[in-house]
C-alpha cells in the first residue's frame, strides 16, 4: 500500500470512527497519529530537500536543480518508512502521554487536597476548590515527565524507520534500498561491515543494534525538545 493511500485511510478512520472510540486516551492517540502522519506526508518533499542541502558538498544550487537532476519522485524517497514508523510510535506516544499526564495531575490534586484540608483544620477557614488546583510548576513537571517518558518509549518504534528514511533521502546512491522491506532486510542480514564479519558478530542482537545506530544522540536532542515543548504548552494553559 502506498504512503498516500495509507495516510488517507488513517485520516478517514479518524474522522469517521475516531469520535466513537470509548477510550479517551485512544481517541487522543488516534487523532495525534493521524495529524502526525498527514503532516509528514505533506512536508516530506521539503524535508528531503532540507536533508540534501545539509549533506551535499559543493554549490547549493544543486538543491534548486534537485528535481531536474534526479526526478520529482526522489523527493519522496523514504516517505513510506517514516509514515509506517509514525503510526506505531505516535500511537505509543500520544496514548502514554495522555495517560501519564492525567495520572500525574490526579496525584498532584490529591496531594494539594490533603495539604489544603490540613491547613483548613489548623486555621478554621473553609476549603475552596481553588486550593486543590495544581500549580504551574506541578503542571510543568507532570507534562515534562509524561512527555519525556512517552517519547523515549515511542523512539524504540520510530527510530529504525527514521534511520532508513534518512539514508534513502540522503545516501541511497550508496545503500541502494529499493523499498522499506528491502532496507530492513539489508540492515538485518547483508548490511554488515567487514570487521563485524571477521569477528563473527553477525548475530540477531548485533543486527538489531544496527537499526538503532546513532539513537543516543538523537534521543538526547529530540526527547528534550519535545518534552520542553509539550510541558510549556500545557503549563501556559493553566
Amino acid at each position: 500500500m502506498s504512503g498516500t493511500a495509507f495516510s488517507l485511510m488513517l485520516l478517514g478512520y479518524t474522522v469517521n470512527r475516531g469520535p466513537l472510540v470509548e477510550d479517551k486516551y485512544m481517541r487522543f492517540a488516534i487523532a495525534g497519529t493521524a495529524a502526525t502522519v498527514i503532516v509528514e506526508l505533506v512536508t516530506h518533499a521539503v524535508d528531503t530537500v532540507n536533508m540534501r542541502s545539509k549533506v551535499i558538498n559543493g554549490p547549493k544550487i544543486y538543491v534548486v536543480n534537485f528535481m531536474r537532476v534526479e526526478g520529482i519522485t526522489q523527493l519522496f524517497k523514504g516517505v513510506q518508512a517514516v509514515l509506517y514508523g509514525y503510526v506505531f510510535s505516535s500511537i505509543v506516544y500520544f496514548y502514554s502521554y495522555a495517560y501519564l499526564k492525567e495520572s500525574f495531575k490526579v496525584k498532584f490534586e490529591e496531594r494539594n487536597e490533603k495539604k489544603a484540608d490540613a491547613k483548613a483544620l489548623q486555621s478554621g477557614n473553609p476549603v475552596t476548590a481553588l486550593s486543590h488546583k495544581i500549580t504551574f510548576v506541578q503542571t510543568l513537571a507532570a507534562s515534562f515527565v509524561a512527555s519525556a517518558t512517552s517519547e523515549i518509549l515511542a523512539l524504540w518504534f520510530y527510530y529504525p524507520f527514521d534511520l532508513i528514511k534518512t539514508r534513502m533521502q540522503t545516501s541511497n546512491d550508496t545503500y541502494k534500498y529499493r523499498n522499506l522491506v528491502d532496507a530492513f532486510h539489508r540492515v538485518l542480514s547483508t548490511d554488515l561491515s567487514a570487521e563485524e564479519r571477521i569477528k563473527q558478530r553477525s548475530n540477531w542482537f548485533t543486527r538489531i543494534q544496527r537499526l538503532y545506530s546513532g539513537m543516543s544522540l538523537y534521543s538526547l536532542t529530540f526527547v528534550t525538545f519535545i518534552a520542553i515543548e509539550f510541558s510549556l504548552y500545557d503549563s501556559l494553559l493553566v
